[in-house]
């Protein structure tokens, strides 16, 4: 699992929910943008090693709409985001839940602060023994 595919079940989620009379914007933000749109930015990952070689992921994101309308309608679709968001399906059919997800409105521009976490299972490198040979008494070699 990549985070580029955390961003695209983000992505098609919102796609799904708004339709397409919205711009996508993922990671980098022109001068001017398109309103009505949205932004997916990647904030913050954290790694924590757990037992039995695995570890525990939060990726944190923030998910900003731009509206065209004013701050009332960006407020609306603070909380019409956070919804659609609180649950997204990876490319996998790996089902993620938002947590610790608020909204704040900076500027006329809401921003979705929400993180997804998850148990990864590290794989460890295996030394294989190449041969064996095992000498007897009864061995003559």
């Amino acid at each position: 699992m990549d985070i580029s595919h955390i961003i695209e079940a983000i992505s098609q989620r919102l796609q799904e929910r708004f339709g397409d009379g919205y711009k996508q914007y993922i990671d980098e933000m022109p001068q001017t943008v398109e309103a009505p749109a949205f932004s997916i930015q990647f904030l913050k990952l954290e790694h924590t090693p757990q037992i039995s070689g695995r570890a525990k992921i939060k990726i944190m994101f923030n998910v900003k709409y731009f509206s065209l309308n004013g701050q009332l309608d960006a407020a609306d679709h603070a909380l019409q985001i956070q919804h659609a968001l609180k649950e997204i399906t990876l490319y996998d059919e790996t089902v993620l839940l938002a947590k610790g997800a608020y909204s704040e409105m900076l500027d006329g521009i809401a921003h979705n602060f929400m993180y997804f976490d998850f148990l990864l299972q590290e794989e460890e490198e295996k030394t294989l023994m190449g041969s064996l040979y095992l000498k007897g008494k009864d061995d003559s070699r």
